[in-house]
């Protein structure tokens, strides 16, 4: 009795008018039969939850662009792409690269060197798009890869798209085995190494590969006086071998004067080398080259993501040194761990020699709000510690302790 009741609640619930309209709100509808701009428009519209609710058949040619949207959207999952990339192989009855190539125009590098604060987000998604799909396209097999190395050298030759160039040359490299052809095919081709050596983070697994790009990069980098040459080659480094060589030359474009744009590139390169491979007698100079960095950075830069990423390999570097030179660079983190127990929100900033209050403050920490000859102890009171919580002192300090909030 009750099993026949629960069908025809169920069978009532659906063929009511509600129910019905509820469920075609579900299912976006979008007009397949506008022109190719205005369906484009249409998707584009659409979150991608909703996208991948767009009704689509891969057997009909009219939902190709719900598929292309699909495989070309960023934060897409990787199921989604990969669906949408067998539809379209079977819609277009061609390869999997020559579709993957025809993304990878249509969508923004993201790799803009220049990308400001408000406009972070937007350029980490492109970014990560593109990450996306050079890794469906590298990561082919090479068995998949090797037959279509006409289709790639043409795209390397005609194309323009600095994406495409990227994931032309990366799979040529991956499908020859070798980079040496791709390698000399792009040189001679003005701007072309730059996306060459782009594409050595998304060669994947293949460690050889990568390992033999190591003394081509190496030689670009000292023989380049190119700008964005040298900050390629100098992101493209640590992908090649991670030893205590690399570290070596990564370390020599920090600590000898260079362009900011290599100098923020070999910082973030030098964070990818496993600890066990620094050099220890780079460790200490390039502590103390990081540290006068970040004391000549403006304070209202010292938020921006260049700088922290300084700040952070500093820190490690700072960490990983013994306690004598350790000390040189940053002070004790007990001295402040102390007075935090206390209330106390410790910043280090530097304190030189020559003032007279070195010697009195080195070993000690001042507690937010009071002065250096002024008593240590008693409450912190809310406005005070809020007072002092505006201070800019430098994040990093080199010689002496002077704690303040």
């Amino acid at each position: 009795m009750f099993t026949v009741v629960l069908d025809v609640l169920i069978s009532a619930m659906l063929l009511s008018p509600g129910w019905a309209h509820q469920q075609q709100e579900d299912v976006p509808r979008v007009l397949l039969d506008q022109s190719p701009r205005a369906v484009e428009y249409q998707l584009g519209r659409l979150t991608n939850d909703q996208l991948v609710r767009v009704e689509r058949k891969d057997g009909d040619l009219k939902y190709r662009p719900v598929y292309f949207g699909i495989l070309t959207r960023g934060g897409m999952s990787r199921q989604f792409r990969t669906d949408a990339l067998a539809a379209l192989v079977r819609m277009d009855r061609t390869s999997p690269t020559r579709v993957l190539l025809d993304a990878l125009a249509k969508i923004s590098p993201g790799d803009s060197q220049n990308a400001d604060s408000q406009n972070a987000e937007t350029h980490n998604a492109e970014t990560h798009n593109a990450d996306s799909l050079l890794s469906m396209l590298l990561g082919q097999p090479v068995d998949v890869l090797r037959p279509q190395r006409e289709t790639l050298a043409r795209a390397a030759d005609e194309a323009s798209q600095p994406l495409v160039l990227r994931g032309a040359y990366g799979a040529m490299m991956v499908a020859d085995g070798d980079p040496s052809p791709a390698w000399q095919t792009a040189a001679r081709r003005d701007g072309h190494l730059v996306e060459l050596l782009r594409s050595v983070p998304h060669l994947g697994t293949s460690d050889a590969l990568r390992a033999a790009l190591f003394t081509p990069v190496a030689a670009l980098l000292a023989e380049s006086k190119n700008t964005g040459t040298r900050a390629a080659a100098v992101a493209a480094l640590a992908w090649t071998r991670r030893d205590a060589a690399t570290f070596d030359l990564l370390s020599r474009e920090i600590l000898q004067p260079a362009d900011p744009e290599s100098r923020a590139a070999a910082i973030r390169s030098v964070s990818l080398i496993p600890e066990h491979a620094w050099t220890p007698a780079t460790m200490e100079p390039l502590a103390r080259a990081i540290v006068a960095m970040i004391r000549e950075t403006p304070s209202d830069r010292r938020t921006e993501p260049p700088t922290i990423e300084a700040l952070q390999l500093g820190e490690k570097l700072a960490a990983a040194l013994p306690e004598g030179p350790r000390l040189g660079v940053r002070p004790s983190p007990d001295r402040c761990r102390r007075w935090r127990r206390r209330g106390a929100l410790c910043r280090c900033r530097r304190i030189p020699r020559s003032s007279p209050t070195y010697r009195t403050r080195r070993s000690c920490c001042t507690r937010p709000g009071f002065s250096p000859g002024e008593k240590r102890s008693g409450s912190i009171s809310r406005r005070r510690r809020s007072r002092a919580s505006t201070s800019t002192s430098a994040p990093f300090p080199v010689t002496g302790c002077a704690c303040t909030v």
